[in-house]
């Protein structure tokens, strides 16, 4: 997104006219607060957010559950070429 574009985007949010939900990779991290078995680094955090973009329902959007399940596909797939290399 261009500078143009993310102060027109901050206005209209100033202005009540748009609104946006942001997710980190903190939030990714906090999810591992209750799940010491997975630990999450921050690049696998970065596909767990992008896997979530390209994948959520639009009509239910991304809860904390939907982040569960995003860590877990993406650790598999981690979990699984470590056996390939093994």
């Amino acid at each position: 997104m261009k500078k143009h574009q993310l102060s027109t985007l901050s206005e209209r949010i100033d202005g009540g006219l748009a609104m946006a939900i942001i997710w980190d990779v903190d939030d990714v991290h906090e999810v591992g607060i209750d799940r010491p078995e997975c630990v999450v680094t921050d690049e696998q955090a970065r596909e767990v957010l992008k896997l979530l973009l390209k994948k959520h329902d639009m009509n239910n959007g991304i809860t904390w559950e939907t982040v569960e399940c995003a860590i877990d596909s993406v650790l598999d797939k981690h979990n699984e070429g470590n056996k390939d290399e093994i």
